[in-house]
């Protein structure tokens, strides 16, 4: 008989027997939630950093869709207060369930706790900032006229859907 080297996941800190299944959904809805930040913050980038040649574009355009953009805009603090309150709500959620999962993975007390808040505060923030903040800003900013027109109806929506419409009447 011969002796097995030791899987990779196996020595991966001894973490993989604690993980649990309940966190790999949780890791999945923070890829979607992740994805969701992106879209928020880009569609903010790309909105409010359109050129006159594209507001003259959107203009010419019979397209519902082009439409839709110029009534979105013309209400920007609405179509701002949209899209912040979600991308918090996104960003919140993120934390909340990454926090669950770093439960699994680091417990609160012993040997690993200054690894999990090191992992919560620095990494986190690190992968909401880069990810759902720098990367799909930039993007925007270069496409804005094509990543408006694919917003244009999920932000629609957005804007309709409690809680966000409710605060955006408080505002």
């Amino acid at each position: 008989s011969s002796i097995e080297p030791p899987s990779l996941e196996a020595s991966l800190f001894g973490f993989s027997s604690q993980i649990s299944d309940a966190s790999f959904i949780y890791l999945l809805i923070i890829f979607v939630l992740l994805f969701l930040s992106a879209f928020a913050s880009g569609s903010e980038s790309a909105f409010f950093s359109l050129k006159p040649k594209d507001n003259a574009a959107i203009k010419e355009n019979p397209a519902a869709r082009a439409q839709l953009i110029l009534k979105l805009l013309s209400k920007p603090q609405e179509l701002l207060a949209t899209i912040l309150i979600f991308n918090n709500f996104v960003n919140v959620g993120i934390v909340i369930l990454s926090s669950f999962v770093l439960n699994d993975l680091f417990p609160t007390q012993g040997q690993f706790a200054p690894l999990r808040f090191v992992i919560e505060v620095i990494g986190i923030t690190l992968v909401i900032l880069l990810f759902g903040e720098v990367i799909p800003k930039i993007f925007a900013n270069r496409n804005a006229l094509k990543v408006s027109m694919v917003a244009a109806y999920p932000l629609r929506i957005i804007s309709k859907l409690p809680p966000i419409s409710w605060l955006k009447m408080a505002l």
